[in-house]
């Protein structure tokens, strides 16, 4: 099983801006004193685009969304 931590913003977001913040974090996961920071907790920081990461959500909202249909789970 993966996990992942990413930075989601508001509706309606400009573009330029999530751009940009993808950018700003992306050059500082490429850090390399943060990315021994990361490392030491055990975790591995991968930087990637906007719409990678929007890939990932998407997949993973299909596929534990439908594990959680059929096991009639729901949030309190």
């Amino acid at each position: 099983m993966r996990h992942y931590v990413g930075i989601f913003g508001p509706p309606g977001l400009p573009t330029e801006v999530a751009e940009k913040l993808n950018k700003e974090i992306n050059e500082i996961l490429r850090d390399p004193d943060v990315d021994k920071a990361f490392k030491a907790q055990g975790d591995l920081p991968t930087p990637v685009s906007l719409e990678t990461f929007a890939q990932t959500v998407s997949s993973d909202a299909k596929i534990w969304g439908g594990l959680a249909r059929e096991m009639n789970l729901s949030t309190n």
